[in-house]
């Protein structure tokens, strides 16, 4: 891809990059999904002298990772807009960042080791911030990329300090081995502290309360292409390190790691709910959104229980889904909003926007509205 792109990104058009990209996410998909036939993967495999850990989860969630990343570069596929003579189409790089996102990601599940995951996290975390700036010309996708790439590399040093100081404590690099060092020793604050900010640096990246503010000006900046990779994909990945990672709370002397889990779980329920009553810019209010429902997760990943390991995975692919839908439902109305004075980034930037949507086009309106609901919970009980 890259050669191709470096050679002949001239010669051949931009759009037939990204499908080729769909077919290696899918062909990936694939292998992965092959992979889960192996019965050894079902206890764990260990590869690469221990720096990654293969197991069932993480080669299902590589599989929804690689699924998911097709599908919202697929939205990328219509997403050219016409407004005053200007298009917005597909760069030939856009495709290419996204596989180097998608690797990070794939690699952070399986980490096991400080060393791969942060080299893993650092190779999600540039190639978003690219993403978030691929449309040079959009003044508030230049800004909003600045601030994300500033206040994402003091979440990458709060991360590499607590794992630079659980090395200089322990000596160890491996999350096996400091289980085991945590578990038959007596509570120490120096290493609790390390393992705090390591979680302060992923709860940064995931927009968790109190660490929410940069989210709602990135993504309402950036185009709303762009936006629908940045609020779904590292996320997941992230969230599912997490659960991978907090070995520590099933430690009897450790309750500090569950307290942090549960204020910031309480924190996003509130300033999400609250915080999204007073937008009235589409973005916003789904980026407020998704704080509430990563607070939703934190919870299940607090309790750590079976039940609660079970329902965060759905959770996480039940809610990954309806987000992306909602955003392919926003660019849908993009195509039949194509009046002057729209945004050729962002068509639907305001929520008053989609007022009569639901007569002109129903279908579309009947979708939106079945999302929404889905992100509210909103069920039909039946009685039995």
């Amino acid at each position: 891809m890259i050669l191709a792109i470096a050679l002949f990104s001239l010669r051949i058009p931009a759009i037939d990059f990204n499908r080729i990209t769909v077919i290696l996410l899918l062909f990936s998909a694939l292998l992965s999904y092959n992979t889960l036939y192996i019965d050894l993967v079902g206890s764990g495999v260990s590869v690469f002298g221990g720096l990654f850990q293969i197991t069932a989860i993480t080669q299902s969630i590589d599989v929804f990772i690689y699924l998911l990343g097709a599908l919202v570069l697929l939205l990328g596929e219509n997403s050219t807009l016409v407004s005053k003579g200007k298009g917005l189409s597909v760069l030939a790089e856009y495709p290419l960042i996204a596989l180097f996102s998608v690797l990070g990601m794939s690699s952070l599940i399986s980490s096991s080791d400080l060393i791969s995951m942060f080299l893993s996290i650092e190779l999600q975390s540039f190639a978003v911030y690219i993403l978030a700036t691929i449309y040079r010309e959009s003044e508030s996708a230049t800004a909003a990329g600045l601030k994300y790439f500033l206040l994402g590399s003091l979440s990458s040093a709060l991360i590499l300090l607590g794992s630079s100081l659980l090395y200089g404590f322990t000596g160890l690099t491996s999350f096996e081995g400091l289980y085991m060092l945590c578990s038959t020793t007596t509570i120490n604050y120096a290493i609790e502290i390390s393992v705090l900010l390591v979680v302060v640096g992923l709860l940064f990246k995931v927009s968790a309360a109190p660490f929410h503010s940069w989210a709602p000006d990135v993504y309402d900046g950036v185009p709303t292409v762009v936006t629908a990779w940045l609020s779904t994909m590292p996320k997941v990945s992230l969230l599912v390190f997490i659960l991978e990672f907090q070995g520590f709370t099933q430690l009897s002397n450790w309750s500090s790691w569950t307290y942090l889990l549960l204020i910031s779980s309480l924190l996003s329920l509130v300033i999400g709910t609250v915080g999204g009553l007073a937008q009235y810019r589409i973005k916003r209010l789904l980026t407020f959104s998704t704080i509430s429902h990563v607070g939703f997760l934190l919870l299940a990943l607090a309790i750590n229980s079976e039940e609660s390991v079970e329902s965060f995975l759905f959770y996480l692919v039940q809610y990954s889904l309806t987000n992306v839908n909602v955003f392919f439902i926003l660019i849908a109305f993009g195509y039949l909003l194509q009046t002057k004075g729209l945004s050729t980034y962002s068509p639907v930037q305001y929520i008053n926007q989609l007022k009569g949507q639901f007569k002109a086009n129903p279908l579309l309106g009947l979708s939106l509205a079945i999302c929404l609901f889905s992100m509210a919970g909103i069920k039909e009980c039946q009685n039995r």
